[in-house]
């Protein structure tokens, strides 16, 4: 593995692309894409991939979305969240119980600060 981003390589791909003469210019029909320039068309491609997220984001119960928010509310770390799990599970029941058997989906959500919920009729 290497020190370069995804971010490096897509910027380099980019700069090739245009350096080899696919970039068009707003004039050149040739160059458009469902009506966009090629140049409209990267910097939309541009976009969404520094919008989109690092990796697939893990898939939790909301009582699990709950906890983390409630944990990052009262400025907890990951460790003290784990720790709760298991010293309390006891206390909090079914959410410790998910935490230690979903470990690493829950540190995976934790460390994004993203995650989606899963579907409780699916």
């Amino acid at each position: 593995m290497t020190k370069e981003t995804k971010q490096d390589v897509f910027e380099e791909v980019v700069k090739d692309c245009e350096e080899f003469g696919i970039y068009f210019s707003e004039e050149n029909q040739v160059g458009r894409v469902d009506g966009r320039t090629v140049d409209q068309v990267s910097k939309d491609y541009r976009n969404r991939y520094a919008a989109a997220s690092p990796c697939k984001l893990p898939v939790i119960p909301q009582i699990i979305a709950d906890y983390i928010k409630q944990e990052y509310a009262d400025n907890y770390d990951l460790g003290h969240a784990f720790w709760m799990a298991y010293e309390s599970s006891e206390e909090i029941g079914h959410v410790a119980t998910w935490i230690i058997k979903h470990s690493n989906e829950f540190a995976t959500a934790w460390l994004l600060g993203d995650w989606e919920v899963e579907d409780e009729h699916a």
